[in-house]
């Protein structure tokens, strides 16, 4: 059940397993390939079930009080470890450990430097929409009882690198910033010595401190506690709606699964639409780009990026062109292929830009992340241009198109192509994609 906002009471009460679950499945379908399989969420929603709790989540703009605090909690680890080792739980103490230290942290700090007494944080933020970190921070508002405030800090997306996070891009400190995992060691701060001033500094920080001896039993898992700033500023660095939006697009896809299960019926081009129709409810420019299935699928790791290189092509089942879809774990850029005069593939055209999203949907209705793709399966790909509140940020723009122009150039050098791909953001409302694709 949940209990809607409305103008007198502008929060809503998740509390039953349905919230959860279509939570996942919209949070999974947002993060446009990332965020993490939908198998380790599912164990992080078990958790909250078990808790047999409710989690406040509150409207930025209508339902928090504005000189209150907001903290970000997040995971930080490798999926493939988890599905590795097998595990049965995540995050079962890390979140609430590493917010009770940050909290600690923040009120030391303004009494030091500001002389100055704060209460914690009174809400709780997520960094990115996304399997994991939503559901990290689902946990984290249930293990402190403290409320989730419904936005994030991605344009309502996951990325690839912390420096693409809203929160850093409008100058949030890291400062201070904890640390803890699932294990009986206390939490502890990254940044006392004054060495962690940027998120670059963090990232690597936690990456060294995760695997070294004294936590190799985490298991390359952690949470991270940081970006403290008031929910004025926060309103002004986030996007707002992120969680009730991936609920609402859970919800429709549930519901009309359940209606062709009643009345026999098959009716899998409607999916998309359906999810198309709830972007356009609340703003969001939203467009079929194809359904296709996919022919390749490669991923393998580059000495110039940090993360995973993922590269994938589909075929589109109306004009039988192909599209090629690359990305960073996270779907970057997807671009039309043309056929040469000696019958290559050729990419040149771009179909969709970061960080606006590449999202993938299954002919069934359910949302798919890279972990779930497989050549031979056939998708809708939905395209969903990112809010005006993040693009408008001063340097979001730029980190992008750097991170495109790394990753077409990986693509060029691995595939022998003479011809550069465009990489400089386009919105995609502006880009000329299928005369019969189905705009909102």
């Amino acid at each position: 059940m949940v209990v809607d906002a409305n103008e007198q009471n502008p929060d809503r009460l998740l509390c039953e397993q349905e919230d959860f679950e279509d939570i996942l499945e919209g949070a999974a379908l947002l993060a446009a390939g990332g965020g993490g399989p939908k198998s380790i969420a599912k164990l992080m929603l078990n958790q909250l079930l078990k808790m047999n709790t409710s989690i406040t989540l509150v409207d930025p703009v209508k339902g928090a009080s504005g000189n209150e605090y907001v903290t970000c909690v997040f995971g930080f680890g490798s999926p493939e470890e988890i599905l590795t080792k097998k595990l049965t739980s995540l995050y079962t103490k890390a979140p609430k450990k590493a917010f009770d230290l940050q909290a600690k942290l923040l009120i030391e700090k303004e009494r030091r430097e500001f002389d100055k007494e704060i209460c914690k944080p009174a809400y709780i933020s997520a960094i990115e929409t996304g399997a994991i970190n939503t559901f990290c921070a689902l946990l984290a508002a249930a293990q402190t009882n403290i409320a989730l405030i419904d936005a994030d800090g991605a344009g309502g997306r996951s990325i690839p690198q912390f420096d693409m996070c809203s929160y850093d891009i409008a100058g949030v400190s890291v400062i201070p910033t904890a640390f803890a995992t699932d294990l009986d060691i206390p939490a502890v701060s990254i940044t006392d010595g004054g060495d962690i001033k940027t998120t670059s500094d963090l990232s690597l920080a936690v990456k060294n401190l995760v695997r070294t001896p004294k936590y190799k039993k985490a298991n390359d898992t952690a949470c991270v506690s940081t970006w403290t700033t008031t929910v004025d500023k926060f309103r002004n660095c986030s996007t707002s709606n992120t969680i009730s939006l991936a609920r609402e697009i859970g919800e429709t896809l549930r519901l009309q699964k359940a209606e062709e299960a009643s009345t026999g019926s098959d009716k899998g081009d409607l999916y998309a639409t359906k999810v198309i129709e709830v972007m356009k409810k609340h703003g969001w420019y939203s467009e079929l780009l194809l359904t296709g299935t996919f022919k390749t699928i490669k991923k393998c790791e580059d000495g110039k990026l940090l993360l995973d290189f993922n590269e994938a092509t589909l075929i589109d089942e109306t004009t039988g062109e192909y599209a090629l879809i690359l990305g960073l774990n996270e779907n970057i850029c997807m671009y039309k292929g043309t056929t040469n005069e000696v019958g290559r593939v050729v990419y040149k055209t771009p179909m969709c830009l970061g960080p606006d999203k590449i999202c993938f949907l299954s002919r069934d209705g359910v949302t798919l992340t890279a972990e779930d793709i497989k050549v031979g399966l056939e998708v809708d790909v939905i395209g969903i241009q990112a809010p005006d509140d993040y693009v408008d940020l001063p340097k979001s723009i730029d980190i992008w198109n750097k991170v495109m122009k790394k990753i077409t150039e990986v693509y060029v050098k691995n595939n022998n192509e003479t011809q550069e791909l465009p990489f400089e953001y386009i919105p995609l409302k502006k880009l000329d994609n299928r005369a019969n694709r189905a705009p909102c």
